[in-house]
C-alpha cells in the first residue's frame, strides 16, 4: 500500500493502471492489447490518457517498473 500511495502521489494515472494491470494475473501486455481497449464506449480518461500514444504507454509502464511492481519480458 506505501508504493501504491507513492505511485499515486506522482501519477494517478499510472496508478490505475496498476490497478487494472493486477486483474491480468501474471499475463504479458503490450501497447497494442491495451489499445484495442479503447475502442470500447466509455472508457475512463486515465486509461483514455495512459494509451493515447505508445510513448504515453511506455512511460506509465516504466514508472512501474522502477517501482518493481511489473518486470519486462524481453
Amino acid at each position: 500500500m506505501i508504493l501504491y500511495r507513492e505511485i499515486q502521489k506522482r501519477d494517478p494515472n499510472v496508478a490505475e493502471l496498476l490497478l487494472l494491470l493486477a486483474c491480468f494475473d501474471h499475463r504479458d501486455i503490450w501497447y497494442e492489447l491495451a489499445k484495442s481497449g479503447s475502442h470500447r464506449q466509455h472508457t475512463p480518461p486515465w486509461f483514455d490518457k495512459a494509451i493515447s500514444k505508445p510513448l504515453a504507454f511506455k512511460i506509465s509502464m516504466r514508472a512501474l517498473i522502477g517501482f518493481s511492481l511489473i518486470e519486462t519480458n524481453q
